[in-house]
């Protein structure tokens, strides 16, 4: 028996195990890097979106994230116990790039909102779905 595979799983025979370096540069890798990229994200959103319904796309976001990080270990660790870590790389790997292409394609139409009139800190603006105070 190999430390961290259990006998039970039929991938073990072919697996090969992953170094301890690997996997603290990965665990370190998405610890340190989650938090700048959730802010950058939703920084981005709130820059696109603008004022209008802010709140409530904002809710959507968090939301939909949050459901992600409750439904993924379930998912990933059934493809895990069944196929092995290969499956689970390639799963992640083709999500990123998904991401990736996904910001290329829509990267030209990501720009924040333009309000007019041009306002000066301090004043207000009032419009069909709300008011826009630049600060």
């Amino acid at each position: 028996v190999r430390v961290g595979c259990e006998s039970q799983f039929v991938w073990c025979q072919w697996t090969k195990v992953v170094p301890l370096y690997a996997f603290v540069i990965g665990v370190l890798g998405i610890f340190l890097g989650f938090p700048p990229v959730n802010v950058a994200l939703s920084t981005l959103y709130a820059n696109v979106i603008g004022p209008r319904q802010q709140a409530t796309l904002q809710s959507v976001l968090t939301s939909s994230g949050s459901l992600a990080r409750l439904i993924s270990p379930v998912v990933t660790m059934k493809i895990f116990t069944t196929s092995g870590p290969l499956v689970v790389w390639i799963e992640t790997i083709v999500f990123a790039l998904s991401a990736m292409i996904a910001l290329v394609v829509f990267y030209p139409i990501l720009v924040p909102l333009e309000i007019n009139p041009k306002l000066k800190a301090g004043q207000s603006f009032i419009y069909d779905q709300g008011v826009v105070t630049k600060y």
